[in-house]
């Protein structure tokens, strides 16, 4: 019989193919799951500051707003509350302000309770509690493109 002659590659060079295939496909999995991790991220960066909760009640002719506010942004901020009396959509509508605005420092992530007090004007049955950020310098909230969030809270009879 005659001898057979198996023509292919040699060991070391299917070892180092094996090598270059198996570091691109470390490098593939790598750069997509650092974009994907990376996109996640970083939408928390524009979140603005929320109201996650508010009430009111009467402590004598006093009355006391109690409103956590949450940070789900990566940075601190500082966050400034002002309440109106009766339920309003904007900011500019706000003639009869309770107490005067109220301003707060947030961490990161942080939750946090402020409190808003003051006497107001007649009978009331609700309130709006704008929560902004200061955009021009003037330590208040000036206009609507300043406010990221608001509530209307039904205040309780006193």
């Amino acid at each position: 019989m005659g001898k057979r002659f198996h023509k292919g590659i040699s060991p070391v060079i299917a070892v180092l193919l094996l090598i270059i295939i198996a570091v691109a496909a470390g490098l593939l999995i790598y750069i997509w799951i650092s974009g994907y991790i990376s996109g996640q991220t970083s939408g928390l960066t524009t979140q603005p500051p929320k109201i996650a909760g508010a009430s009111a009640r009467w402590a004598g002719s006093t009355l006391i707003i109690d409103v956590l506010v949450h940070n789900p942004a990566p940075t601190d901020t500082s966050v400034i509350l002002k309440a109106c009396q009766s339920a309003i959509t904007s900011i500019d509508d706000c003639s009869q302000p309770i107490g005067s605005e109220t301003s707060a420092d947030l961490r990161a992530g942080e939750l946090k309770r402020v409190v808003i007090s003051g006497s107001p004007s007649g009978t009331i049955e609700s309130v709006t509690v704008f929560l902004g950020t200061d955009t021009n310098g003037s330590n208040s909230i000036d206009s609507d493109e300043e406010v990221v969030d608001s509530i209307i809270i039904s205040v309780p009879p006193s």
